[in-house]
């Protein structure tokens, strides 16, 4: 079976973003993950004043990785809550692990 560009950017993007595959960095997240994904990276950007090029989906969001710590979280929380409508409070620290598994986690709650 062939398939046409137009078809191939479709499937492709559903699985990559684009920013990503230039920086070598391959996400495996659909087109809805993405999306949310960009509205978490830009609310931590924006609320905890992160700049968003230190942002990534998969970069650890506590400890080593941007540093953030438990008072941070209580933002992610109300955030997300507000945001989504998923209550995160209580959740387990894996989900805070990065913005990929936040995203997975709201996606999954939603």
């Amino acid at each position: 079976m062939i398939f046409g560009v137009e078809t191939l950017f479709k499937y492709t993007r559903l699985f990559y973003s684009g920013e990503n595959i230039r920086k070598g960095r391959i996400h495996r997240m659909n087109e809805k993950e993405l999306e949310i994904a960009e509205n978490i990276k830009g609310m931590l950007s924006k609320n905890l004043r992160i700049p968003e090029e230190e942002l990534d989906y998969e970069v650890p969001l506590f400890g080593d990785g941007i540093g953030l710590d438990s008072v941070d979280s209580l933002e992610i929380i109300a955030c997300i809550d507000s945001a989504y409508g998923v209550a995160m409070t209580g959740v387990a620290k894996e989900h805070f692990y990065n913005i990929e598994s936040l995203t997975k986690y709201v996606v999954a709650n939603m």
